[in-house]
């Protein structure tokens, strides 16, 4: 599985297609909305890239990754792994349709691993599916590692507020 989501044009034909894995999927919080996806887009600083895993023309998963120059001490450009929308959004995660989670973690997990970067940085998410992903990459190599654990913090809201 290599199919990536590279172009606003790209981005915009699966309006649809993300709609409905967005509507389906319970773990689905506004900044992976296509709205809020495709306003951060039109104007992100860094080039961007959306892993998709599909059936067919269904998108069965998605998740939105950069990777960007970073100064480093130990390469002069270092190439660093993030979400596509670090630091603006306020969670990070992927969508996923249920029950496909394994299918998802096993295709995302083996094209981030033959990407080219040289370090990661996953901050705030909110997602055990992602998670897991992590504990995955981890285990690969020495890429990755654990700098220790932020809970994101996050409340159900009611219905409606009378």
């Amino acid at each position: 599985m290599d199919d990536r989501i590279t172009t606003l044009n790209g981005f915009e034909a699966e309006r649809e297609r993300w709609d409905r894995l967005y509507r389906s999927d319970p773990q689905g919080q506004v900044f992976l909305s296509w709205p809020w996806l495709r306003a951060y887009f039109a104007q992100a600083r860094h080039p961007w890239t959306i892993l998709t895993l599909r059936e067919g023309d269904d998108l069965v998963a998605v998740l939105p990754l950069q990777v960007r120059s970073v100064p480093s001490r130990a390469l002069p450009v270092a190439r660093e792994l993030a979400f596509a929308t670090e630091p603006i959004a306020d969670y990070q995660g992927m969508l996923c349709l249920p029950g496909r989670e394994r299918d998802a973690i096993d295709a995302f997990a083996a094209t981030i691993g033959a990407m080219h970067w040289d370090r990661a940085l996953f901050r705030d998410v909110s997602d055990a599916r992602v998670l897991e992903l992590l504990a995955r990459l981890e285990g690969a190599g020495d890429r990755v590692t654990r700098t220790g654990e932020t809970r994101c913090r996050r409340t159900a809201l009611p219905d409606s507020w009378e």
